[in-house]
């Protein structure tokens, strides 16, 4: 079996005394997905993050540092299935930011600006772009049928690459292969703390 990614999920739903489907139909999904959380073999995104929150009554800043601490080699397999606002998040985090999820979506704190919503890096070359020019990330297009990973890609997309790291992480599009790249890289350099 493998190792959970969200270890303390069971032991925060075991403490309630919960069945896995009380806690799937608490949050909003079905019983099979929080079976995967607890093995390992998927985690939850950025609402099913904002309804366990609310259910355990913690900030989701507090899930993701106590159920979602990840050892820098955990990350290549969990940062290469993130994209859009889960991606964004990460990369906010990367960043130093404190993302918090509100009703109006994903914001962070600025000094002498309160809350502001997090850039859409994945998506908006304004916010991306300058990620990958100062981290040197190299993008390369890659035809459907390349390799990556060890294995045949079913579809185009990009591949990204710090300059300075072995690393390469595949996107759909530039930004997303650039944001996971930047997003591992970052995060492998300086580990996740439970704070």
């Amino acid at each position: 079996m493998a190792e959970s990614k969200v270890p303390n999920l069971k032991g925060m739903r075991n403490a309630r005394q919960l069945t896995q489907g009380q806690l799937a139909a608490a949050v909003g999904v079905n019983t099979r997905t929080v079976l995967r959380w607890e093995n390992g073999e998927s985690e939850p995104g950025v609402s099913e993050l904002s309804a366990l929150a609310k259910f355990f009554s913690i900030s989701v800043d507090q899930l993701v540092n106590d159920l979602l601490v990840l050892a820098p080699t955990e990350l290549a397999p969990t940062i290469k299935s993130l994209s859009d606002r889960d991606l964004d998040m990460w990369v906010a985090k990367s960043l130093g930011q404190r993302v918090r999820f509100v009703d109006v979506g994903l914001v962070y704190y600025e000094d002498g600006h309160g809350e502001r919503p997090v850039p859409r890096y994945s998506t908006e070359w304004a916010h991306g772009g300058p990620l990958l020019e100062h981290n040197r990330i190299q993008l390369t297009p890659v035809a459907a049928g390349g390799m990556f990973d060890g294995a045949h890609l079913d579809r185009a997309g990009w591949l990204a690459r710090c300059a300075d790291h072995a690393m390469t992480a595949w996107g759909a599009n530039a930004l997303e292969a650039g944001m996971r790249a930047f997003v591992t890289v970052t995060l492998g350099r300086r580990p996740r703390s439970s704070e």
